[in-house]
């Protein structure tokens, strides 16, 4: 009997302790939704008099994300996101609509312009100070060797005559003159002297050799030139460059569209089944 008594007072503790913490957690949710709902309607009627246009009601935030109304999105965006549905042509029209946004933010030759400041900022420096390429050693004096610590490109100049310093080149010039629109290559480096002594020398801005420069690169005389500036050298305004200037002929780089390698490919055949296939490359392949 005493056993029994006492298994009854546990139980009743338990039960009392959860009921506790149920009314306890009841009683802050309350408190939270009343917390809620009072600063929602204060930030609404005080503070939220005179909302701008296609602002929300704050009020109507806090129950759309927190009660989830089936209400649309349409109140909260005049434009809604392109979604394919049965429509394909309001879906076109929409994605249309979006096209001079890109354009403006992007540029229609910017891609070739990015990957033109890759290789002179990124790429050079990554061939020439490779393991392979950085340091040379001759083959008759197995003590020296030149070792390559920097490259850069400079913008376009052209020197007018002996002793005097270099002019900039504008590519209106190269036009009219027949001329390449280039930028001397220049490296920094490191040799060990042929004397006794075998000291180790340092020789800066080395010219290697020279480079055709995109226009409107960042190696380009036209870069961040404002619309006046593009006037007084003779340069068109509208013209988003991405090209060269070989021996005063504009020359462009063709884009090419080729399957990606090493990548598997899902798509439909001509019966309307779905195929897979991957084309295999490695980095020693030429082709």
């Amino acid at each position: 009997m005493p056993t029994f008594n006492c298994c009854i007072y546990i139980f009743i503790f338990i039960f009392s302790s959860i009921l506790s913490v149920c009314a306890a957690m009841c009683v802050f949710f309350f408190f939270c939704v009343c917390l809620l709902l009072f600063t929602s309607f204060f930030f609404s009627f005080f503070l939220l008099r005179s909302p701008p246009r296609h602002t929300p009601n704050f009020t109507f935030l806090v129950f759309f994300f927190f009660f989830r109304f089936p209400v649309g999105k349409s109140l909260f965006w005049e434009m809604p996101l392109p979604t394919r549905g049965s429509d394909d042509a309001a879906y076109n029209t929409r994605k249309l609509a979006l096209l001079p946004a890109l354009i403006g933010m992007k540029g229609l030759l910017n891609h070739h312009i990015a990957s033109f400041d890759h290789l002179i900022n990124v790429e050079l420096k990554r061939i020439l100070l490779n393991e392979s390429n950085r340091e040379i050693k001759s083959s008759i004096d197995p003590d020296f060797s030149i070792r390559y610590t920097n490259i850069r490109v400079c913008q376009p100049r052209e020197i007018v005559g002996k002793g005097q310093l270099p002019k900039v080149v504008s590519p209106h010039e190269c036009r009219t003159r027949d001329l390449t629109y280039r930028g001397d290559m220049i490296v920094d480096v490191e040799y060990t002297s042929r004397d006794r002594n075998k000291r180790p020398c340092t020789e800066t801005d080395i010219k290697i050799g020279t480079i055709p420069i995109m226009l409107k690169s960042s190696s380009c005389n036209l870069f961040g030139k404002t619309r006046e500036e593009l006037v007084a050298m003779r340069e068109c305004p509208l013209d988003p460059g991405g090209y060269f200037i070989i021996k005063g002929v504009e020359k462009v780089c063709l884009v090419q569209e080729q399957q990606s390698k090493n990548r598997v490919i899902i798509e439909a055949d001509d019966n309307g089944n779905i195929v897979a296939h991957v084309q295999s490359k490695t980095h020693y392949s030429i082709s």
